[in-house]
């Protein structure tokens, strides 16, 4: 039964607990992907690559295109004043992902889910301080988890008359290799195993 439960811990070490953090376009590595959205049809309202499905937008390429941030989430004039929401369905969950954006004057909040909904972390940035691109300010969104468990992602804002443009996508998995700290806890557990199979032979 101590066995048991030892080896129950250990797994449990071992498979960690998903911890969001906001993920810079400097943190993802050379495996990343990207997905431009100039590369897609004007006017297109779900955009898909490599199994990823983008929707709730429609890309303007004529407006941005050599900003590369054509995807925008208001289809027209009069949805300006209605805060609506980008959502981004990956076809295996991944542990990192990032957008660049353009918002004027507007707070932009990316939220990261599980495959089951649950709501692992959000970020929310200010469009106040960043880089001016094309007289709108304009930045860099991501997340990172510890594993791979994020399903889909979710772009949202209160537009307020303004538009949220999004492009130069990335997102990035982890391949299944333990940290170090969960290998030490895995062999000090083992030790424990070791000390209690002891005493079992000498009692």
């Amino acid at each position: 039964m101590k066995n048991t439960l030892l080896f129950g811990c250990a797994a449990a070490l071992l498979s960690g607990s998903a911890m969001a953090a906001p993920a810079l376009i400097g943190d993802f590595g050379a495996s990343a992907t990207t997905i431009h959205t100039n590369a897609f049809d004007e006017g297109a309202t779900m955009l898909m690559a490599g199994g990823v499905v983008i929707s709730g937008g429609t890309n303007t390429l004529n407006r941005f295109e050599d900003a590369e941030l054509g995807y925008l989430d208001a289809v027209s004039a009069s949805d300006l004043a209605t805060a609506t929401s980008m959502r981004v369905q990956f076809a295996s969950p991944v542990a990192m992902f990032g957008s660049s954006f353009m918002s004027n004057q507007v707070a932009v909040t990316l939220s990261v889910f599980a495959a089951d909904n649950t709501l692992l972390d959000s970020l929310t940035v200010g469009a106040d301080g960043f880089a001016s691109t094309n007289g709108i300010p304009s930045g860099f969104i991501g997340l990172s988890e510890t594993g791979n468990v994020i399903d889909h992602a979710i772009f949202s804002t209160a537009l307020a008359s303004n538009g949220l443009y999004i492009g130069n996508l990335i997102y990035q998995g982890v391949s299944a290799v333990p940290e170090p700290q969960s290998y030490g806890m895995l062999l000090a557990g083992l030790g424990i195993m070791g000390v209690l199979a002891r005493r079992r032979k000498t009692s």
